[in-house]
This record gives structure tokens, C-alpha cells and sequence, in this order.
């Protein structure tokens, strides 16, 4: 506490006037008193509320000194009270240290794992979407003219054992077609 703090003090004037004050209303009580009149009884008590009033502020006057003064006095000295921060500071540091990173590692943990969830959920629903707008984007074949039909027919009927044919798969834009040699026309006995 800095020590300019004044104290609480009356001035001797005030003390004096005061004092004055009680003496004239003592008086007037005892001259009312004396004759009998009835405001006797109201100088008397405004006499005993002004004494009262002047020890109440008097009172507290000394009592904020004493505190004043109190507050003034160090409770400890300043090495001790540094040592005790340090102290302090020394217990708890670690544990709250292990508290955020814990804390933030489960934080990380948890934002991966919903960051993974909503990628392959996304992913999920893309490739649902992008297959089944392409399904939609097919266009069924218009059915054959009757000479084309009747020639696919003959390659079938010449090819009957393709099935049992070596199979080269070949990737297109919505999965696989297998690559056959089929016959078109029949082969010549002379290979010509």
C-alpha cells in the first residue's frame, strides 16, 4: 500500500463545534427542564443523538485507520510469496499440460475418424450415382433389320464353342467385354 493514504481524522474546528453544539442543547434541556416545558425531552434526546453521532464518526474514523494501517504491513515478503507462485505453478504446469494434449489428441482422433466416415460415405454415394446414371444413359439398341439378324444368327451358329475359347478382357468406361476371334465366315478345308 502506498503510504500517502491519508487517515481519517476530524479537524479540531469540527470537534470543537460539536462540542458546542452539545453544551447549547444540554442547556436548553435543563432550562426547558427547569420551568417544566414539554420540549425538554426533544433537546435532551437530539443532545444524546449528536454525542452518539459524534462517537459513531470518531469510531470509524479509528476503525479505517486501523485498517488503513493493517493493509499497509506486508503479509509476506516477497521472496516467499515468488517461492509459493513457483511452487504452485511447478505442481499443477504438468498436469494441465497432459490435460490439453490428451484433450487434443482425442479431438484429432475423433476429427479423423469423422473425416474418414464422411469421405467414404461420399465416395460411396458418388460411385452409387455416377453407375446409375450411367445405366440411365444407355440407350436400349433399336431391334435389328431382319438381314442383319439373320447373319448375327449364322456367326452364333459358327462359333458354337466360343465359351471354351481363351478370353481377352478388356476394360471399358462401365466394366469389362471379353475379346473373341470369332468366325465370320467359314474357314476353307485349304486354309485359303
Amino acid at each position: 500500500m502506498p503510504d500517502d493514504i491519508p487517515r481519517i481524522s476530524l479537524s479540531p474546528e469540527v470537534n470543537d463545534l460539536v462540542r458546542q453544539a452539545e453544551q447549547a442543547l444540554d442547556e436548553q434541556y435543563r432550562k426547558s427542564d427547569i420551568v417544566g416545558d414539554e420540549v425538554a425531552g426533544m433537546f435532551r434526546a437530539m443532545s444524546l443523538m449528536l454525542k452518539a453521532q459524534h462517537r459513531l464518526f470518531v469510531d470509524g474514523s479509528l476503525t479505517t485507520n486501523a485498517a488503513i494501517d493493517r493493509l499497509k504491513m506486508p503479509v509476506i515478503d516477497d521472496g516467499a510469496l515468488y517461492r509459493a507462485v513457483n511452487r504452485g505453478i511447478e505442481a499443477h504446469a504438468t498436469s494441465a499440460i497432459y490435460a490439453l494434449n490428451l484433450r487434443n489428441i482425442i479431438y484429432a482422433v475423433a476429427g479423423i475418424v469423422a473425416a474418414i466416415a464422411v469421405a467414404a460415405g461420399g465416395g460411396y454415394w458418388s460411385g452409387r450415382v455416377s453407375a446409375q446414371t450411367e445405366l440411365l444413359e444407355v440407350s436400349p439398341l433399336p431391334p435389328l433389320p431382319a438381314g442383319d439378324l439373320a447373319r448375327w444368327l449364322h456367326i452364333i451358329a459358327l462359333n458354337k464353342n466360343v465359351s471354351s475359347y481363351a478370353c481377352e478382357m478388356r476394360p471399358q468406361t462401365s466394366g469389362e467385354a471379353c475379346a473373341l476371334v470369332i468366325w465370320t465366315k467359314p474357314p476353307t478345308p485349304g486354309g485359303k
